[in-house]
């Protein structure tokens, strides 16, 4: 474990393993190396935050094409699978699942796929790769079955991270849904646009990988066995569910938001219906109240004791009638 050129930690794990059945051993990058040379053993070498000094041996020991080394190191490189003469190179978007900061913190995976080898890469630690490791240091992925059995490994497990994350996202669509129509939470719309992005996000990564799938899946190949292939096509029904997932998380959003705005413009309805109303009722009371707060000498009933009290009544019963004629005509 070293740290590379922009600071971050870098680390280096190799794995060999020879023969049907044979046991899969971690060994230094050295060993690696010269297993590489062996037609019988099967090498698997990952890289996390490479610099150029740590993929210089592997770059010169098996001549990997200068614009696959320079995608590499290329935070801004999309989603792709290019073959080259002796082997494929691969940039799969993985989820670093870093909860704390932002569930969408995407990291490529890069992956170089030989006849006995797979080189993979990443700048910052995957879940993703670590399940794949612990795996393998329990044998349950057989590195003799080939290095792109372990890239098939990698690949479902993305996808499952990614699928887990879709499942997240339609609770909180179910909850927000509640917050929407049982008890109209007005706070609801942050969240809405929130989900909505994440959504938008998980399309713009997810989209391209079926295509990357769909390749390594029905594109014959030296460098894939047919026994992969059927792996992979395992892997491609999981990317198109959680594909078919991310359109039906956005359908609801869009008419989550649909119906928010709409029951927001519904309660402002309300509240104007009511407010015109109550300013119905009161407008001829302020009629008779007007009239008689005019500066004349001589009003009717003016000198009767009682004016005052049948003056309240007119109001009350004027108000009244208005109310009783709204409810008639069911506008309250």
């Amino acid at each position: 474990m070293s740290t590379s050129s922009d600071g971050e930690v870098s680390e280096v794990v190799c794995y060999v393993g020879a023969g049907s059945g044979s046991a899969v051993k971690a060994v230094t990058l050295h060993e690696a190396l010269e297993a590489l040379g062996d037609s019988n053993k099967r090498v698997w070498i990952n890289f996390l935050s490479p610099d150029e000094s740590h993929l210089s041996e592997v770059v010169a020991k098996l001549g990997f094409h200068e614009l696959a080394v320079e995608d590499v190191f290329s935070a801004r490189s999309r989603a792709k699978v290019e073959e080259y003469p002796g082997h494929l190179f691969c940039v799969v978007p993985a989820l670093n699942l870093n909860t704390e900061e932002d569930l969408l913190d995407i990291v490529n995976l890069n992956a170089f796929l030989g006849r006995n080898y797979l080189i993979s890469s990443q700048r910052a630690p995957l879940p993703a790769v670590a399940r794949v490791r612990e795996r393998m240091e329990r044998g349950e992925p057989p590195l003799w079955r080939g290095p792109d059995f372990v890239l098939y490994q990698l690949l479902d497990t993305i996808a499952d991270e990614y699928l887990s994350v879709v499942d997240q996202i339609s609770e909180q669509i179910d909850a927000l849904e509640e917050r929407i129509f049982e008890r109209f939470d007005p706070s609801v719309s942050a969240t809405t646009f929130a989900l909505k992005r994440q959504v938008a996000g998980l399309r713009r990564r997810v989209s391209p990988q079926r295509e990357i799938i769909n390749v390594l899946t029905n594109r014959p190949h030296e460098l894939i066995s047919p026994e992969t292939q059927v792996y992979l096509r395992d892997v491609y029904d999981h990317v198109f569910r959680i594909s078919d997932g991310i359109d039906t998380c956005h359908d609801l959003l869009q008419g989550a938001i649909d119906s928010y705005l709409t029951l927001v413009a519904n309660r402002t309805n309300q509240v104007m219906k009511v407010l015109s109303v109550v300013g119905t009722i009161v407008l001829p009371l302020n009629v008779l109240t007007g009239l008689y707060g005019t500066n004349f000498q001589v009003l009717p009933g003016s000198g009767n004791p009682y004016a005052f009290w049948i003056f309240c009544a007119a109001l009350v019963s004027t108000g009244l009638a208005a109310t009783i004629l709204f409810r008639s005509r069911k506008w309250l």
